[in-house]
């Protein structure tokens, strides 16, 4: 998966990141928990898209895939707020008529029940649809403007997350915050249904994993970042990430993966 710029529209603020993957044979991708969700468009090797917003994993995810298959992805801010089912249906219903012409689908009239999260055509048969087909300029203009008005930041949340990033404890967050344990586990649960210690093992983990690129001892990365010894920091790595720090040091492209756009 790359990030990738988007052009010439920026990005709404909700949203991070711009990514695209595609898959060159059959397997499974690997994703990793980053504290964000994703609107994402997929399409098959036979060049069927589908929409569908990504969850707030806790773990790694394996995703199967299919060679030539397209993935185009907007990450959202940690912590954003959103309609989701509104923002489905706005990017659904984009229209393609230079698609349905080309392909003799003209409007919604065809016979069956087609699946609500499908972006229009949905091709039958036919060459597989890439990149340039699927999207352009204004096509991308209309997503990130359904997702402007799907997707808003809420000041308190995002203090509380930024403070919980670079907290050494919850009761250190707290005191900053000036806020008591229990409000900010409240604030928390009911904005993106996971307690501050989610929050604060996530960006922790995610910050000493941008220290592996150097060639700093793993006990002093350990230290750095908060962990009570370099096994402490091992542990935390194979449970979030599915790797321990060497086993990360040695795969670079994994250690990409894990040093991407995402909370902390």
């Amino acid at each position: 998966m790359s990030l990738a710029d988007t052009e010439p529209t920026a990005l709404p603020h909700a949203v991070l990141a711009r990514w695209q993957f595609t898959a060159v044979d059959d397997g499974n991708t690997t994703v990793l928990p980053d504290g964000c969700r994703d609107l994402i468009l997929n399409v098959d090797a036979l060049g069927r898209p589908r929409w569908h917003v990504s969850p707030l994993t806790d773990a790694v995810v394996e995703v199967p895939g299919q060679a030539g298959e397209h993935w185009l992805g907007y990450r959202m801010q940690p912590g954003a707020l959103l309609d989701t089912e509104g923002l489905l249906r706005a990017v659904c219903a984009m229209k393609r008529p230079e698609l349905d012409e080309r392909d003799g689908h003209h409007g919604n009239h065809g016979h069956g029940q087609r699946d609500p999260h499908r972006f229009p055509p949905e091709p039958s048969s036919g060459p597989s649809l890439r990149p340039p087909d699927w999207m352009n300029a204004e096509l991308e203009r209309t997503v990130l403007e359904a997702m402007a008005e799907h997707t808003r930041l809420d000041v308190r949340i995002q203090e509380a997350l930024h403070t919980l990033a670079h907290a050494r404890s919850v009761a250190h967050a707290t005191r900053a915050l000036k806020v008591s344990e229990r409000s900010l586990e409240r604030l928390t649960r009911q904005t993106t249904a996971r307690p501050p210690r989610f929050w604060l093992a996530l960006a922790r983990v995610r910050r000493a994993v941008r220290d592996l690129g150097s060639t700093r001892p793993l006990v002093e990365i350990a230290a750095d970042h908060g962990y009570a010894d370099q096994a402490h920091f091992s542990r935390e790595c194979q449970r979030w990430l599915g790797q321990t720090p060497s086993m990360l040091r040695r795969d670079p492209t994994s250690l990409i993966t894990a040093t991407q756009a995402g909370y902390g």
